[in-house]
């Protein structure tokens, strides 16, 4: 008896070893204010517990695996969060944003509503979804990273094969507005601009650093301003108050590690911070060939107070270089003959090129929700770019370097923001705020007229001013199953003292049984890069200093199918319309097609337009017992007026894409779910830019490309497949998990069309297919 009842003590102990914790709080999605008493539970387990005073949770005694975690409270809406993953080396820390339910008739169930189901703005009604990090970390290519999750989505691509640049609904990257914390920084990316404007090779934020993100592509809410495309709106996550943890990451990629707490047990401060050191820009060196170099750091403290509300200290960094040297001859002989011999073909292989990036920003934000349940929310933050790009031209014959290009861009910017929200009643909340930007360029641009030559100073200049913002937006719901937000954006530049009114709705109807329709419409306005209007001519005047800001109409129609929990079928049909779209008089340019160009210096004129029209549909089955997939398909057509008056196709009409991704997770028997296994692949398929067709005579004489752009973008590029896979296997030990991940981009080595290059040895122009491949092994350990 004895010796059965130690048995049973060892079982119990060694389950309790294992046994995992699901902490969190529980706030009114309006007010952020705490909500005690509420009920959080596992599904379909016994499992549950009550909020605290301060809306806090914690339930206990969980194994390691997958959960779905529902929260409701008497008033409010339940809310669920699907597929909470448990594991050995890491707590998993919930926050329940709730909001609150009109009066509901006898017998009526209110629906849990899924976290994952709708963008945390609450004002963002259609053309919105939550980027769920978890979900950029299973899926294939997306090397954790939320942008590339987002490309995933319909009637959306990537301008570059080997970037994140996001091209949405036809229109360029640059369209693209980034915030974190809910305010405006500079492309927060590693290499940004360097291949597509908008876009980098990776985010400079590590993979423990974020929380989940909204991600918009039209119709934008009345909070959102200085975009034309896409938002990107993401949040940094918060560092664990219950338990101390660690985490450390070494790979292809290179190394990470990163800590994440709380500076006094029960005292509520918290803080997280992450840091990483790329590995690639030394294997290229080792090589023989190019590849980046990257470093970055970021962190996230909080400190709640008793009465004065929570102040935040917050900051990001990420350093990033590319060097290319130039092209060397390789030759190998064996017993007196020449095998192999490799030797510079290209204008490009004699220049040596050396690229620098800096970007970051650090802010200070405080928050205070007051009883009569209004919340103010104010920011103050610091944002720099920096993006250096020197070229020197190697003369064979004399064996010597000679200076190219000497090109610098500093940007900056200080913002003071704040927003205030406000409910009135249950059916009814107003929120408002206004942000003042003090906007800042150092631009140079120094090049020679011709190889050898001296170099010029084409443009020289420090130069600042102000942008200003101001919205009013009100959301109204008269019953739980209609809601109507309408509100206005101004803004205001300070350097062309021009001033845009853009007014902004959504409506969206639950028609019952899992279907609904919803309308949006939205007038948005796109300042462009500093450097644009300060750019001079010859004599020194500036060539662009009274250009106005593109603006544009977009109309989203919008249905839903909620067949079950994890399965929805999505339509929507999507019209925009850009009118003071900057083009140069007489002849193709535009800036719609804008991709990446250091100098504009052409004078521009408001008077093109841009029109793009399509369809999406989404079918996604969302992660549930152990497997997911999505596809999405988009139909579309982006057009663009020139100054000539022409209508033209945009060099981002690909006219159509299709994505494709699935993933199955694996308990590997024998191992009592402490070992899983993961697969992940994704398909694109889309079609081919326009581009312009090559006067090949012409070209030849040059020696180098000259395209007709009296038919700009009249020719259509090949049509891409491109397929990633990824496959992961991750251990729970007793007190820390590890993982593996085998991460293929591009497994089926497919190329894009990039243009022609003349070739100095045939003389003749060859044409350039642009390929990147990256295979990522890493391995990962957290504690």
């Amino acid at each position: 008896m004895k010796k059965i009842s130690m048995l049973l003590l060892c079982c119990m102990l060694a389950t309790l070893s294992w046994a995992q914790t699901i902490s969190g709080q529980v706030i009114n999605a309006n007010t952020k204010a705490p909500i005690p008493f509420a009920t959080v539970k596992i599904m379909d387990q016994a499992k549950g517990t009550i909020t605290n005073d301060k809306g806090q949770f914690e339930i206990n005694g969980l194994e390691i695996g997958r959960y779905d975690v529902e929260a409701s409270f008497v008033g409010y809406q339940p809310q669920r969060i699907a597929n909470v993953l448990v594991a050995s080396g890491k707590s998993q820390v919930l926050t329940f944003s709730m909001h609150e339910s009109l009066k509901q008739l006898d017998g009526v169930t209110v629906r849990a509503t899924y976290e994952n189901n709708r963008p945390m703005n609450q004002m963002a009604g259609l053309s919105g979804e939550t980027l769920k990090i978890e979900s950029a970390k299973l899926m294939a290519g997306s090397i954790g990273d939320p942008a590339r999750l987002a490309s995933t989505f319909a009637g959306v691509t990537t301008g570059n094969l080997q970037d994140n640049g996001l091209v949405i609904r036809g229109n360029s990257p640059k369209g693209m507005l980034w915030r974190v914390e809910g305010v405006e920084v500079f492309n927060p990316n590693h290499l940004a601009g360097g291949n597509v404007a908008g876009g980098g090779f990776v985010n400079i934020f590590g993979s423990n650093m974020l929380a989940n993100a909204d991600f918009l592509t039209g119709a934008f809410p009345a909070d959102y301003g200085n975009a034309s495309s896409g938002v990107m709106d993401l949040h940094l996550r918060e560092g664990n108050a219950q338990k101390r943890e660690y985490f450390a990451q070494i790979g292809v990629l290179g190394i990470e590690t990163g800590a994440e707490g709380y500076f006094k047990k029960d005292g509520g401060s918290t803080y997280n911070i992450g840091a990483r050191v790329s590995s690639l820009g030394t294997i290229g060196r080792m090589s023989g060939s190019e590849a980046p170099d990257y470093h970055d750091v970021s962190f996230n403290m909080k400190f709640p107070t008793a009465k004065a509300g929570t102040f935040k200290l917050w900051g990001i960094g990420g350093q990033s270089s590319n060097f290319k040297p130039k092209y060397e001859y390789q030759e190998q002989w064996e017993e007196g003959v020449l095998t192999k011999y490799k030797y510079p073909k290209y204008e490009n292989d004699w220049f040596e090129k050396d690229m620098h990036w800096a970007v970051g920003a650090t802010g200070v934000s405080h928050e205070i929700s007051f009883k009569n349940r209004g919340h103010l929310k104010t920011d103050l933050v610091a944002t720099g770019n920096f993006y250096s790009y020197k070229t020197k031209w190697y003369d064979e014959v004399e064996d010597q370097f000679y200076d190219h290009n000497n090109n610098e861009l500093n940007e900056w910017k200080y913002t003071l923001q704040t927003n205030y929200a406000q409910p009135i009643g249950q059916k009814v909340k107003l929120q408002t705020g206004f942000t003042l930007d003090q906007l800042g360029t150092d631009f140079r641009v120094a090049q020679p007229k011709e190889k050898k030559a001296v170099v010029d100073t084409l443009a020289n200049f420090k130069e600042q001013t102000t942008f200003a913002q101001a919205y009013l937006n009100g959301t109204f719901q008269p019953t739980n199953y209609l809601s109507i937000n309408a509100g206005v954006h101004l803004s205001h530049f300070g350097l062309t003292n021009e001033t845009t009114i853009e007014p902004r709705m959504n409506t969206v109807l639950d028609l019952g049984h899992g279907h609904s329709v919803g309308f949006a419409y939205g007038r948005h306005s796109q300042r462009e890069q500093l450097s644009i209007y300060y750019t001079p001519d010859s004599l020194g005047n500036r060539l662009n200093e009274q250009l106005k800001m593109q603006q544009g109409d977009h109309y989203v129609l919008n249905y839903s199918w909620a067949l079950s929990d994890y399965f929805s079928v999505k339509i929507a049909g999507f019209y925009q319309h850009f009118f003071h779209v900057p083009v140069e008089a007489g002849t193709s340019y535009s800036l719609a097609n804008f991709n990446k160009e250091w100098l504009v210096d052409r004078p521009l004129v408001n008077t093109g337009t841009v029109t793009n029209k399509g369809i999406e549909l989404t079918i996604n089955r969302s992660f549930h017992k152990g497997w997911y997939w999505m596809t999405t398909a988009t139909l579309f057509d982006a057009r663009y007026t020139d100054g000539n008056g022409t209508e033209r196709n945009s060099k981002f009409n690909n006219q159509y894409v299709v994505n494709m991704l699935a993933g199955k997770e694996f308990i590997l028997k024998g191992h009592k779910k402490q070992r899983v296994l993961g697969l992940n692949i994704k398909g694109n398929f889309m079609g081919g830019g326009y581009h312009s067709p090559l006067l090949y005579q012409e070209a030849i004489e040059a020696k180098h490309p000259v395209y007709d752009q009296t038919r700009a973008f009249s020719v259509k590029s090949p049509d891409n497949i491109f397929v990633d896979a990824s496959i992961y296997i991750k251990t729970n030990h007793k007190h820390y998990t590890s993982s593996w991940t085998l991460d293929f981009k591009n497994a089926t080595l497919s190329t894009t069309y990039n243009g022609y290059k003349y070739n100095m040895v045939t003389g003749q122009m060859d044409r350039y297919d642009q390929f990147f491949i990256l295979p990522s092994l890493a391995y990962r350990i957290e504690f």
